[in-house]
């Protein structure tokens, strides 16, 4: 007699309608996304900051770092490399990209592209410092 090996979540599966279905397959993707999103972040390569502009025009001040281009994967071609101050840490980003400036010191950002010619930093780490 041959045995078949019993499905733990039988009933589970069988009581999913086709509403439930469709919901477990949303979750399925919106986990995907997720992880992707979140893998979405990025180092740029070591640069010098060139100059530094602060906006004050809009709600909340942005900084502006400029180089020729960043060279983070996402977005090789990338000349600034933005810090909003609604972020926390972002004048203590500032300052370190300042005092990095002064002494002509390279330093790698760590972000996501915005676009094309955008990234939004998040970790600056000064090198040889």
């Amino acid at each position: 007699m041959e045995s078949r090996p019993k499905r733990v979540f039988a009933y589970f599966h069988q009581s999913v309608t086709p509403l439930g279905r469709m919901w477990r397959f949303v979750l399925a993707c919106a986990t995907i996304l997720y992880a992707a999103s979140a893998s979405a972040d990025e180092w740029t390569s070591p640069k010098k900051i060139r100059y530094i502009q602060v906006n004050t025009s809009t709600p909340y001040a942005t900084y502006y770092l400029y180089t020729d281009a960043w060279g983070a994967p996402g977005c090789l071609n990338a000349t600034s490399v933005v810090i909003r101050t609604d972020v926390a840490g972002a004048k203590e980003l500032l300052a370190v990209a300042m005092h990095a400036r002064a002494l002509g010191q390279q330093v790698y950002i760590h972000g996501v592209c915005q676009d094309s010619q955008i990234f939004i930093g998040k970790v600056i780490q000064v090198v040889d410092w």
